[in-house]
């Protein structure tokens, strides 16, 4: 029984990282139309349906999945009084 839990879990923290590979280079070559500089280190899921958190060194910025849109900002969480981007 554990085994099997243990089996998915790692089924989905693999899965998890190949499609968060799979965006990372998808929002890196969508980048790169604006500028070669940028080296994207880690992307992350938004509580914003569609909306990636996306690192850039020290940067924060926002990108929509079809890595057409970059938001530059914060995200603030207004009913739980919280800034998603800290």
């Amino acid at each position: 029984m554990n085994f099997r839990l243990f089996f998915l879990i790692l089924i989905f923290f693999a899965t998890s990282a190949i499609a968060n590979d799979a965006l990372k280079k998808e929002f890196q070559k969508s980048l790169s139309r604006l500028s070669s500089d940028f080296e994207i280190s880690d992307v992350k899921e938004t509580p914003i349906k569609g909306i990636y958190q996306v690192t850039i060194g020290p940067d924060v910025i926002y990108m929509s999945r079809d890595g057409n849109y970059v938001l530059k900002g914060e995200i603030l969480d207004i009913g739980n009084r919280r800034n998603l981007t800290e």
